[in-house]
């Protein structure tokens, strides 16, 4: 049987999205406020 090996993230997914988000532009609070939403959902 094969197996299938993927590299292990460099970032977190909040580490991600903070960065696409700076990158298109968005505000402080709206980031701050996304990233929240994100992660209580992931509790």
């Amino acid at each position: 049987m094969d197996t299938i090996t993927t590299a292990a993230p460099t970032h977190s997914l909040r580490e991600r999205m903070l960065q696409d988000m700076t990158m298109r532009g968005f505000g402080a609070h709206t980031q701050k406020g996304s990233v929240a939403k994100i992660g209580g959902s992931q509790r």
